[in-house]
């Protein structure tokens, strides 16, 4: 033991000897350079999502199965492209009549082209979005953008930062029952982390659920005000500090909004205020002002 502790103490004194020296330096020069350099290209690789992630969006619907979160819009589109086109293949398969079979590629086609015509820039100008459902998931002239893509009842927002997706966010007009949606949403990811109940003592009237890996974090909340969708929100993790750096880096540029979105906005409330009578209010709001 004390032999091995004695060659342990002399090579750390040989070793900063070397450094004293510059020999290490000197030696390592070129290795040094290359090592640097290879450090900074793994920087700008892209942070690869852990797969199979436990909370993958794929579970609740095939077309989301290992999403290239992390990865250039681009790359994104090209196997968006290919998702929708496995979901058409077996309705293909099962139909005989070719001028169908021709109808089912051109709307498929035609949902690819409306969901790239749906990209929007979050500049500052009125983008539509300032009074929606997915109102607080942007920031404006931070490098953010987002695409919509509807289907069977629901409408799926895919938001970008820094033209990478970074998360998935589900407006479920299907899954109205809140309760009955967690009870799904636990036998798919099993038990969530944490439950926020409007009345914490009973624990009655769950308001947000919450599930955590080392790739996502999944959040379920029910309708609000005049949505009447139930919401699931995919954070790509890995990307959280990219994208509040973008944020930190934003000066205002807060979204334009004109009168009466202003108005919807005040009426609308928040999560522990339910407005079932917002257009009696705006109607009456109108009225008065003549």
């Amino acid at each position: 033991m004390r032999r091995k502790l004695y060659k342990l103490a002399l090579l750390g004194t040989v070793t900063s000897l070397a450094l004293l020296l510059g020999f290490a330096a000197d030696a390592g020069g070129k290795k040094g350079k290359k090592k640097k350099k290879e450090e900074e290209t793994k920087k700008e690789e892209p942070v690869e999502p852990v797969w199979p992630s436990p909370l993958d969006p794929g579970r609740i619907d095939p077309v989301f199965k290992e999403l290239p979160f992390g990865h250039p819009y681009e790359k994104f589109l090209t196997e968006f492209r290919v998702r929708l086109g496995e979901q058409l293949k077996p309705v293909l398969r099962a139909t005989l009549d070719a001028r169908e079979r021709d109808a089912l590629k051109d709307k498929m086609d035609k949902t690819f082209e409306e969901f790239e015509k749906s990209l929007v820039e979050f500049t500052g100008q009125q983008s539509g979005y300032a009074v929606s459902v997915v109102s607080e998931e942007y920031k404006n002239n931070a490098g953010e953008s987002l695409a919509k893509y509807a289907y069977s009842g629901n409408t799926a927002y895919f938001f970008f930062s820094g033209k990478t997706l970074w998360k998935l966010y589900i407006c479920s007009e299907s899954a109205s029952d809140f309760s009955e949606l967690l009870v799904g949403l636990a036998t798919i990811f099993g038990d969530p982390a944490e439950v926020v109940f409007e009345d914490e003592e009973e624990k009655t009237n769950p308001l947000l659920a919450t599930w955590r890996d080392t790739t996502f974090e999944l959040t379920a909340a029910p309708p609000q005000g005049i949505y009447v969708c139930s919401r699931l929100k995919w954070t790509y993790l890995p990307e959280n500090e990219a994208v509040a750096k973008r944020r930190a880096g934003t000066e205002g540029g807060e979204e334009k909004v004109d009168e009466s979105e202003a108005f919807l906005q005040q009426v609308m409330g928040g999560e522990d205020k339910k407005n079932d009578d917002v257009l009696d209010k705006i109607l009456e709001d109108k009225k008065n002002k003549k």
